[in-house]
């Protein structure tokens, strides 16, 4: 395959020179069409830095700190970095993104699920959930705690699975619970985060919500069992059950009678509204927003294991701020998590023995290379049949 003309590979590094940082993805995007794992690598150095730039920048009340500070590195880097590898990217720099990877499609039974099941299937759990907690608080007195109320919705969703289950079958590839490339795939994962990240932004800076207390306010005022249980439930169980169903399921069956924004718009907005009984009002655009993007990382990607990740991120940002103050646990955890991930493929050895030699090399390749190492005799070479295959006898 000839390699694109110059002149086509160097106009998209130029786009790192887009002001405010907004031009600092482009090192990820190059990595990703060369196959370049430095590169993604690189370039997502300085899109976090952009990203906590802005973010202080949201949230500082005075305006000042080391959000400018963070913007400018994370843009200056990105610039330098792709001046930098843009030798490289004229000449290919490795195959083609397009040529290597291969993200999986829908499976013959998903696209065969109707509207009409998703949308009942989300109009049982959302009406059946606040329901039973209204029930609980006004009728018995119950305040339920944060661990449990997620739980409670979480059970309800998978709930609304099994009727599809029984009915038609169900699997994990259905699901869109399926393997691909890492590398690939943190990429578009850290893309499809910094572009939430600057609908927050521009959300907090043009609407400038009023916002009241959320459903992990008093969190940090529970007892340990309780945090513990909102932790697991928040940060592990709850994105993977709310990606499983609102993209897996509801979005998939949307998809299947309507083009991707149309159904990327619903099912984001269904997304946000489900949100409405814990969190206030003028936070619901920014979790429809949230849903939209989860669901155009689906599509692009066939496979739900990024958008889950990508939820992760974001509710155990949101617990580990109410618990304290801030979220650097959390983004240090998932840091490093995206490290082993990108770095694991090139750690693989094959497995070997106690002398140091490959299993399996010893007895085979030395001894058929150096027989009189194995202390035995080769046999002669026979000829077997009519064939023309060469067996020992």
């Amino acid at each position: 395959m000839s390699v694109p003309s110059r002149r086509r590979h160097s106009r998209w590094l130029w786009l790192s020179l887009l002001p405010f940082g907004f031009g600092s993805w482009t090192p990820i995007l190059v990595g990703l069409r060369c196959g370049v794992r430095r590169w993604t690598v690189v370039g997502g150095l300085w899109l976090t830095f952009v990203l906590v730039g802005w973010t202080l920048a949201a949230v500082e009340p005075s305006g000042e700190g080391p959000s400018g500070g963070l913007i400018v590195l994370g843009w200056c880097g990105s610039i330098a970095t792709s001046l930098w590898i843009r030798r490289g990217y004229d000449t290919g720099g490795g195959t083609p993104a397009s040529e290597r990877v291969r993200w999986p499609e829908p499976t013959a039974r998903s696209q065969g699920w109707s509207v009409r099941y998703a949308l009942v299937a989300y109009a049982c759990s959302f009406a059946g959930t606040v329901a039973l907690v209204s029930l609980l608080r006004s009728g018995f007195g119950i305040h339920l705690r944060v661990g449990v109320r997620v739980l409670i919705v979480d059970t309800a969703l998978l709930g609304s699975l099994l009727p599809l289950r029984r009915r038609r079958g169900l699997s994990h590839d259905d699901l869109g619970l399926r393997a691909v490339p890492a590398a690939e795939s943190i990429g578009l994962g850290v893309l499809a985060l910094i572009a939430y990240g600057l609908i927050a932004v521009f959300w907090v800076i043009l609407v400038r919500p009023k916002t009241g207390a959320d459903a992990l306010a008093n969190v940090k005022g529970e007892g340990t069992g309780d945090v513990v249980l909102a932790i697991v439930a928040v940060a592990a169980i709850a994105p993977i059950v709310e990606e499983v169903f609102f993209r897996g399921l509801l979005y998939r069956s949307l998809r299947n009678r309507l083009s991707i924004l149309p159904a990327a718009l619903l099912a984001g907005a269904l997304f946000g509204l489900v949100h409405i009984s814990g969190y206030p009002l003028d936070t619901l655009p920014l979790k429809a927003a949230f849903g939209v993007i989860a669901c155009l990382l689906y599509e692009r990607t066939g496979s739900l294991l990024p958008g889950i990740v990508l939820h992760s991120i974001g509710d155990a940002s949101a617990i580990d701020l109410a618990l304290t103050g801030n979220a650097l646990i959390a983004l240090a955890s998932f840091c490093l998590l995206i490290v082993v991930l990108i770095v694991r493929p090139g750690m693989r050895r094959p497995a070997r023995e106690k002398g140091g030699v490959r299993r399996g090399e010893a007895a085979a390749g030395d001894a058929h290379e150096c027989p009189e190492l194995s202390g035995k005799t080769p046999r002669p070479l026979t000829r077997r049949g009519t064939g023309t295959g060469i067996h020992r006898t």
